[in-house]
């Protein structure tokens, strides 16, 4: 595995555009609105150069978002002298927000590999909308109307299915499984950093409303923090510089977890 040199980033405005954030790890903010354009969430895509001109990129964003990502994923992966390759596409979990651009993807790049744990797959191939989810936060009941509908039904075969534990893509990928968002949602873990999907969604933990199983997803939050091979972790909804580790165990003493 390739380690990170010694070298300071300075993270500069990411908002429609990929700017390196680590080495060989890119990141896109884009913003999607809700309820009548009242509310304005950020949605951070992340693009990983793996292996000389080999990338993969980690979730979509919203399907409001879908032709700026696909010019931002261009963009970037030309800038390399032969063009950057995308290889593989991960997928954290397939709420809207995080995988809304992933057919306008699949037509940029037909070639295009899909990772996803085992357990995604109804949600992503199967048409089953995350409204079925069992819960044991009744908030969850309120938000079941809006997670009724299915976002994607992708043909199983273009899938590449793996669990936790498995270490892919020439060994910079590690998955490890956090459910409680959802039923298993994906950190997926380069070297030293952490792309975590929605498991702590700007240290407050993921939108309790659309958390099904919140005391799961408290107990996935220690289980990142405890990992030992990070020092910056990246939240999906966060287009910030990230958090170190001093900062994500602080914030689950404050809320007990």
């Amino acid at each position: 595995m390739a380690q990170l040199k010694e070298k300071q980033f300075t993270i500069t405005s990411d908002l429609g555009v990929f700017v390196e954030i680590r080495k060989d790890l890119f990141r896109c903010t884009q913003v999607y609105t809700v309820m009548a354009s009242l509310i304005s969430i950020p949605c951070c895509v992340f693009l990983a150069r793996y292996s000389e001109q080999k990338y993969a990129l980690v979730d979509a964003s919203h399907n409001s978002n879908a032709t700026l990502l696909v010019s931002a994923v261009r963009s970037q992966l030309a800038k390399t002298s032969p063009p950057g390759t995308l290889t593989h596409f991960l997928c954290t979990h397939a709420h809207r927000d995080h995988i809304g651009g992933l057919h306008a993807i699949l037509e940029a790049y037909p070639e295009l590999r899909v990772v996803a744990h085992e357990e995604e797959l109804p949600f992503l191939c199967d048409q089953t909308p995350y409204s079925t989810q069992p819960a044991d936060n009744w908030t969850f009941w309120f938000a079941r109307p809006l997670l009724s509908t299915p976002i994607t039904s992708l043909d199983r075969g273009m899938v590449d299915v793996v669990s936790n534990g498995d270490v892919i893509l020439d060994g910079a990928f590690r998955v490890i499984s956090t459910p409680g968002h959802t039923p298993v949602l994906v950190g997926d873990a380069l070297v030293h950093f952490s792309l975590t999907g929605s498991a702590t969604y700007s240290l407050s933990g993921p939108p309790i409303l659309f958390t099904p199983n919140d005391a799961e997803a408290r107990r996935s939050m220690v289980k990142i923090a405890s990992d030992g091979e990070w020092d910056t972790l990246f939240a999906a909804h966060d287009g910030s510089g990230g958090a170190v580790r001093k900062d994500v165990d602080e914030f689950l003493r404050k809320i007990g977890a």
